[in-house]
């Protein structure tokens, strides 16, 4: 039989794995079904041809038992003998990821809610994924149905036409003419990505085509793969963190913990935030055991589950107020300490920025990211939609709230100008200039970038010479004015959209799926497609 090929040591993993990460894992097991099919699938083959030459060579084969002996087993059936057992032990226990849960499950060709269906996955309880988009009942799915499906995000499709390119393969990129249109001058600033061309649909009100509000576009934003919710998380979950060091209490910590996690006020994060969230059923030394992994999630879960709580309770004027006083704490504690912070200076020139956006995803939105940051912040900090757009709307009229007179910062005037005026003298240029000071994000090495081109600001860390990364003592650091949902005495709404951007040789990853079924149960989250258009065939077919 197959399944006697299959060894044991896939199955039982040992304590010895939890140094390995949840995603390394999942990949790895892909892998290993990848081998083991075909070695499978070869071995069945010559044991059936060496069946049949032996028969041959007897003659005492009949036609009838001729068919039966040469029927090769099918692949689904060696794929189920490798995937199920691997499903049913590591996925519910959280070994692996939910994304490499849904990619083993993918080769059973059936939908994914039937293959779970009777198993209580650890990471689906605790973050609350979706297996399908129907959601009434799991069970009347058509178990002769041999096609995956599970759950689908919105998805905004388009077509565009891209600039001839020698790479129009999958994976290769894509480029579009752009241009910026204003009421006096048409200056062309050079190709657009796919991105890019995105942002423009959706400022226009070309998409999303079918829209439930009266009021048509004008989203802004950024392309920057999550660095806004990143930053976000850092401040409003510095205390959770441990690197509030003002407030913090080493009595709340257990043992040692303390001492192993935080070494010095200069460290970027918790040594432990890169360990995943767990329950591990091990079987060293013949012995059955269950081992939790030491990770933040489960090393602080009361904690993390009282500050989720409480955030997930607060309206949108109370979340913008919590950053802008989270930011106000670390800077009149630098002030008084004399310590340096990295971060605070880019965080003031973004104060209203940050808590527009805050108010704009709303405290039940933001629990339930953080959620998945505190759970698996090496996995989950990757795979976040390219794009984030924000839009404000006045509550009674639905119109258009001028950001650049509300909330300033970037979306200034001023900010505008220089912008223009850089765009122009850059026609000439090298456009690689346009990325100096962007990092780089997520696992796919694409290079972040915003509508606003912030890489080269005046006093913000980036744009410094050698790295440095320490506060202007000359220079006095002051809060600007706390946020207020209200402008020219009318109420205003912040709106925020995330978007995941795909040209016709793209698909989404595993995590980006993820990360759109979270989004999308608190948020508007979708996907953008472009294709290709459909061109006419000039030669007609005979009958």
């Amino acid at each position: 039989k197959t399944s006697n090929l299959i060894p044991a040591s896939l199955v039982d993993v040992g304590a010895s794995s939890l140094y390995i990460s949840r995603r390394a894992r999942g990949k790895a097991y892909e892998r290993l079904i990848i081998d083991y099919t075909h070695i499978l699938r070869r071995t069945a083959a010559m044991i059936t041809e060496d069946q049949k030459i032996k028969a041959i060579r007897g003659r005492k084969l009949s036609s009838e038992s001729k068919k039966t002996e040469s029927k090769k087993p099918s692949p689904n059936e060696l794929v189920s003998h490798l995937t199920l057992p691997l499903l049913r032990k590591h996925s519910t226990s959280g070994r692996i990821t939910f994304a490499a849960t849904r990619t083993l499950a993918r080769r059973l060709k059936r939908p994914l809610c039937q293959t779970l269906n009777g198993l209580q996955l650890f990471e689906v309880q605790e973050l609350g994924h979706r297996l399908s988009n129907d959601l009434t009942n799991h069970a009347d799915v058509d178990k002769n149905k041999l096609k995956y499906s599970d759950w689908e995000p919105v998805t905004d499709t388009t077509i565009a036409n891209s600039m001839a390119s020698d790479r129009n393969s999958a994976g290769g990129r894509c480029s579009f003419v752009g241009f910026e249109d204003d009421e006096h001058n048409s200056i062309y600033v050079g190709s657009l990505n796919v991105e890019e061309l995105a942002m423009e649909y959706y400022r226009k009100g070309r998409l999303p085509v079918s829209h439930e509000g009266a009021t048509v576009g004008g989203w802004v934003g950024y392309h920057d793969e999550g660095s806004k919710i990143r930053a976000l998380f850092r401040i409003l979950s510095s205390e959770i963190l441990g690197m509030d060091w003002a407030l913090q209490n080493p009595a709340a910590f257990k043992d040692n913990d303390y001492a192993t996690i935080h070494l010095t006020p200069y460290q970027g994060a918790p040594f432990d935030l890169h360990v995943g969230a767990e329950m591990a059923h091990c079987t060293d030394g013949g012995e059955a055991s269950v081992v939790e992994a030491r990770g933040i999630y489960m090393r602080r879960r009361s904690s993390i589950d009282g500050f989720l709580g409480k955030l997930a309770s607060l309206n949108s004027q109370d979340v913008s107020d919590l950053v802008y006083d989270s930011i106000n704490s670390r800077l009149e504690y630098t002030k008084s300490t004399h310590h340096t912070d990295p971060a605070l200076e880019c965080d003031l020139d973004q104060v209203r920025t940050l808590s527009m956006l805050a108010a704009g995803f709303g405290g039940k939105m933001l629990s339930s990211i953080f959620r998945c940051l505190f759970f698996d912040y090496r996995h989950y900090s990757g795979g976040l939609p390219d794009l984030l757009l924000v839009r404000a709307l006045y509550c009674t009229s639905g119109q258009l709230v001028d950001l650049g007179e509300w909330i300033g910062e970037c979306f200034s005037s001023e900010y505008q100008s220089e912008l223009k005026a850089k765009q122009v003298s850059e026609i000439l240029g090298d456009r690689d200039e346009e990325f100096l000071g962007c990092s780089k994000v997520g696992d796919s090495g694409a290079r972040s970038s915003n509508r606003f081109k912030s890489s080269v600001r005046r006093g913000s860390i980036s744009a410094r010479p050698n790295g440095t990364e320490i506060l202007n003592q000359s220079k006095e650091y002051k809060m600007p004015d706390r946020l207020r949902l209200e402008h020219n005495d009318q109420k205003v709404k912040v709106e925020c959209m995330c978007v995941e951007v795909k040209s016709q040789n793209d698909r989404l990853d595993p995590r980006q799926e993820d990360w759109l079924n979270i989004l999308d149960q608190h948020g508007n989250a979708r996907v953008c497609k472009f294709q290709k258009p459909k061109h006419s065939k000039s030669k007609t077919r005979g009958k």
